[in-house]
């Protein structure tokens, strides 16, 4: 059936003749790489002056880059990588004029195989002229291609092969592994066939770019990798041999699947599959064909490999069969029934391939509005139109350009991605005051009724609401004002506080607009037990009992070491204070303290949305007091305390408890170079792959005795901050400095450092020359 649409994106007849102009798909060119290929490059080389991106993650059902929402809006221009379609200097214009129109993803072939067949689309220069030989300068194209996108900050989705016969595909494998004259199928089971398949990805994933230097595998310019361009078998074949259909298709998608995952795991991977199904409902209608097995496809089955990270459909009604009169049949009988598909398996879901040929509707704008429409209220996570083209000329059939019909509902829908790509970064802004507080990060409530997550409707949730930017909505108000996930093992907040009451003081902190009140231990005014920078003069040490070891590090002698959690220490009032100015860090997140002592770091992230908040510490009577101030804040809806020994601690986190965090905070941890490993240990252990730790660390440079004179006197070094930056360095963490405060007299400087596994997870962060003076 999907023959019709490669004919009817062929407006001309192809002529087989060198002289003759080529129409695919309305592009036309015969320029091949001349002299200008080099300037190109050099072009493209001197404006790639943008950030290098992060990856494409998956984000439950959408996908996210550097922890921001992204939503993937483009088209399909599967000709860019073929020299006799495009000129260089085309290539280039062509991603320059799709991003100045919002373009976020374009669909590109990244294959050509041998020299086409007499009867349908020719490949001049191809990529892999003979089975694994590979064609240099048809390489360098490709290169360019994502040379090109990266400069534009547009990314690719990139085929590996074909089933239909666009520069050679399947069939040519089968012809030239296999022999001539035989099935297409066999390219899915004969072992030949999957070892050209194998060696063509590896030689493109491992390829090293010629114009930017990058290694496929590591450029984020690339958002997914496709295993071939709609994948199945030819009609009926597996019910015609008595088998069930959808085996043979399966799979090959779960071995090359597999192997792709094991030489690549950076990028997102996924079929580019149409939504054929083998166990669907064929007593629908007439067009139960899509649903019975007859081109050998089994979504179900694809979307729930474990190596496919998102599922995708092709949505073509007029190619399909399905009568002009009857096309809104296929929002609900085919879009919605396959994102119920991917969303039961917990995967994102794209249409990759929409479109509509001229003369289907009275306007190609309908058909395109109505599919978007339907994809975006089923919470479809991205969209590529087949095919919308930069210039004028050449269009016809499925092609059209940007001042031509389908140009305008193509366009909404680029504003829709901009929106959700956007919607994160509203959160702050004043007309969102009321709306989603706690979906948006900004929840100052503490739990019940006045802060839950009842959706607006029961067809849409509050994640999907959130994602579209309707939290600023009327109709929103009083709508989901939490979300996320709530700690499941949360630990009981005990009556009373073992202290004598007169130790205990409470205090009042405020932070931007967000106020708690805070347990701590209460200093007697006339006596200085440890100076708030855990900086000791000479005074109290010589008035100390505690014995001074020559040239090693000393500690305050009042206060025992493992009580030192019930005070407040300046790094938990920087951390807060750079919290309060920047709440969406915290939004939504689960967040845990490390050292959290009494807590007022993540008591704040509690107030200002997280999902959840979890107070570590080692010191019972420390938590015991934390718990107190949970409750005196109103947040043990989210809030909870948990011992944990940095030295043991899979024996004291409970069985079940998730090990990932999206925030981990500590202040003032580092007081002692034997702390340092364990505390490293513990952000390997516990930060979550796309989280950032926040860390506030006072410069403490110990006393020591002159061995000569035996006069005490400040170290020139902080060794536990010292060995902090090499032990970070060694577990593969990235640092980055975010802020310092001279806090006077004989203190050093309060350092405010981000941590993440990745550069780009942090490069976004707001830095601070100086953090906001240490009050309370």
């Amino acid at each position: 059936v999907h023959l019709c649409l490669i004919l009817a994106i062929l407006p001309y007849a192809l002529s087989t003749t060198v002289s003759s102009v080529s129409r695919i798909a309305g592009e036309v060119s015969l320029d091949p790489i001349v002299g200008t290929e080099r300037r190109i490059l050099n072009q493209v080389e001197a404006d790639a002056s943008s950030p290098a991106f992060a990856f494409v993650k998956v984000a439950g059902k959408q996908f996210s880059v550097g922890g921001k929402a992204w939503y993937p809006a483009g088209t399909n221009a599967f000709y860019a990588a073929q020299t006799d379609i495009m000129s260089s200097a085309d290539v280039y214009l062509m991603f320059k004029a799709h991003a100045a129109q919002g373009v976020k993803v374009i669909r590109v072939f990244a294959h050509s195989d041998g020299y086409g067949f007499p009867d349908n689309i020719k490949t001049p220069n191809p990529i892999q002229p003979r089975l694994g030989v590979y064609n240099e300068n048809a390489l360098m194209r490709l290169d360019l291609v994502i040379a090109a996108a990266a400069s534009t900050g547009i990314r690719l989705v990139l085929v590996f092969t074909n089933f239909e016969p666009f520069y050679g595909g399947i069939q040519w494998y089968v012809n030239e592994a296999v022999g001539q004259g035989q099935s297409k199928n066999l390219f899915y089971t004969h072992p030949n066939c999957k070892l050209y398949y194998k060696k063509y990805v590896n030689m493109l994933i491992n390829r090293r770019n010629t114009v930017t230097g990058v290694i496929y595998r590591d450029d984020p310019t690339i958002f997914a990798w496709n295993l071939m361009n709609e994948p199945h078998t030819t009609d009926n074949y597996e019910i015609n041999q008595g088998k069930k259909p959808g085996q043979i298709v399966a799979a090959w998608i779960s071995e090359m699947a597999a192997f792709v995952k094991s030489i690549d795991s950076n990028h997102l991977l996924t079929t580019g599959e149409e939504g054929y199904r083998v166990r669907g409902d064929t007593s629908c209608c007439t067009n139960n064909w899509l649903n019975g097995g007859v081109k050998g496809v089994d979504f179900d089955t694809n979307v729930a490999d474990r190596n496919i990270d998102f599922a995708t459909v092709h949505a073509y009604p007029d190619n399909w069969g399905i009568a002009a009169s009857d096309y809104k049949w296929y929002g609900p009988n085919f879009l919605a029934d396959r994102a119920r598909i991917a969303h039961a398996a917990g995967k994102p879901i794209v249409m990759e391939e929409y479109g509509s040929r001229e003369g289907y509707l009275s306007s190609r704008n309908e058909l395109l509005y109505y599919l978007q429409d339907q994809a975006n209220a089923l919470g479809y996570a991205g969209s590529m139109v087949w095919s919308l083209r930069h210039l004028d000329s050449q269009t016809g059939g499925y092609v059209f350009s940007y001042s031509q019909d389908g140009a305008a509902a193509v366009k909404a829908q680029l504003a829709y991605a901009a929106r959700i790509s956007a919607s994160w970064g509203k959160c702050s802004e004043s007309w969102m005051s009321g709306y989603c507080l706690r979906s948006c990060g900004k929840c100052s409530c503490t739990g019940g009724a006045t802060c839950s997550d009842v959706a607006p409707s029961a067809a849409y949730s509050c994640a999907q609401q959130a994602a579209w930017g309707k939290c600023n909505e009327s109709w929103m108000a009083g709508k989901c004002n939490k979300s996320g996930f709530v700690l499941a093992t949360e630990r009981p907040v005990r009556d009373g506080i073992r202290m004598d009451r007169s130790e205990v003081v409470r205090r009042e902190y405020t932070f931007g607009d967000t106020s708690l009140s805070i347990y701590s231990r209460k200093y007697a005014e006339d006596t200085t037990k440890v100076s708030i920078s855990m900086q000791l003069t000479v005074e109290q040490i010589w008035g100390s009992e505690k014995e001074v070891a020559v040239g090693k590090e000393t500690g305050a002698a009042a206060p025992a070491p493992d009580l030192l959690g019930l005070d407040i220490w300046p790094g938990a009032l920087a951390l807060c204070n750079y919290l309060a100015m920047h709440p969406s860090l915290v939004g939504c997140r689960r967040v845990l303290e490390l050292g959290a002592g009494m807590g007022l770091p993540a008591l704040l992230a509690a107030k200002l949305g997280c999902s959840s908040a979890l107070l570590t510490d080692y010191e019972p009577l420390v938590l015991e007091l934390a718990a107190e101030n949970i409750r005196l804040n109103g947040v043990g809806d989210i809030a909870a305390t948990h011992r944990l020994d940095w030295e043991d601690p899979q024996g004291t986190l409970a069985p079940g408890h998730p090990h990932s965090f999206h925030v981990v905070l500590a202040a003032d941890v580092l007081y002692i170079s034997d702390i340092v490993l364990p505390f490293v240990g513990m952000l390997q252990t516990l930060l979550h792959p796309e989280g950032i730790a926040l860390v506030a660390h006072q410069t403490r440079r110990p006393l020591v005795l002159d061995p000569e004179t035996g006069v005490p006197g400040l170290s020139r070094r902080d060794e536990p901050y010292e060995a902090f930056q090499a032990a970070v360095r060694a577990a593969g963490l990235v640092p980055r400095q975010l802020g310092a405060l001279d806090a006077g007299g004989s203190a050093g400087p309060l350092y405010l450092s981000a941590l993440a596994w990745e550069q780009a997870y942090i490069a976004t962060l707001e830095p601070v020359a100086r953090l906001r003076p240490l009050k309370g």
